[in-house]
């Protein structure tokens, strides 16, 4: 498969973004070495298509400085068959090494996780904005530009990551802790973090 990214600028500012993010290091370094940081370019602009297809889709400065890619449920037979590409995305793009670290992490985070969110939860996929512009409140606007919508619904929202000092971002936008899980491939611990929309 020949895949020719959408937003490059933007997957490449995500990538810089995540550097010291256990899960995508962990795929990265399954990835050949010669072309690792261009696979996972290519992951992460797929991610970002994704989003924009199937769930919500959010540039901060037209894809300059950032981008919040949010999972919303879908219907067990879409659900599968987003899996299933994804998979054969990775498999072809990124090498079967890959797809197997891949999917015993995401397996893995799915058991762990699942007994602390809801079947409505809407899931913040990846988050990340360009070194450059971190500290201006650019993460913050992306994340409120979509909590307002999902507090309209009357839905909670959840996260998990793998980097500590995010928590109080995090915090600060109404997340709470639910659990802190190790992640065996990655040799990491993640926080499952879960905001409830407001009570009327």
């Amino acid at each position: 498969m020949t895949y020719e990214c959408k937003y490059p600028k933007i997957a490449a500012a995500l990538y810089e973004a995540l550097l010291e993010d256990a899960f995508y290091y962990t795929l990265e370094a399954s990835a050949p070495a010669e072309t690792s940081r261009d696979a996972m370019i290519h992951y992460l602009d797929y991610s970002i298509v994704e989003a924009e297809t199937h769930g919500v889709l959010l540039l901060a400065d037209a894809g300059k400085l950032g981008a919040a890619a949010w999972s919303k449920p879908v219907d067990a037979e879409l659900g599968a068959s987003i899996a299933e590409q994804k998979k054969a995305f990775i498999a072809d793009v990124m090498g079967q090494a890959c797809l197997d670290i891949y999917t015993d992490i995401t397996i893995c985070m799915h058991d762990a996780t699942r007994p602390f969110i809801s079947d409505e939860s809407w899931y913040l996929s990846i988050i990340g904005v360009s070194p450059q512009a971190q500290g201006r409140g650019v993460g913050r606007m992306m994340m409120e530009e979509v909590l307002l919508c999902s507090d309209a619904a009357g839905v909670p929202t959840y996260l998990e990551t793998f980097t500590p000092r995010n928590k109080r971002f995090y915090e600060r936008l109404g997340y709470e802790e639910a659990a802190v899980i190790h992640e065996p491939c990655t040799a990491a611990s993640y926080a499952v973090m879960v905001r409830q929309p407001p009570r009327e």
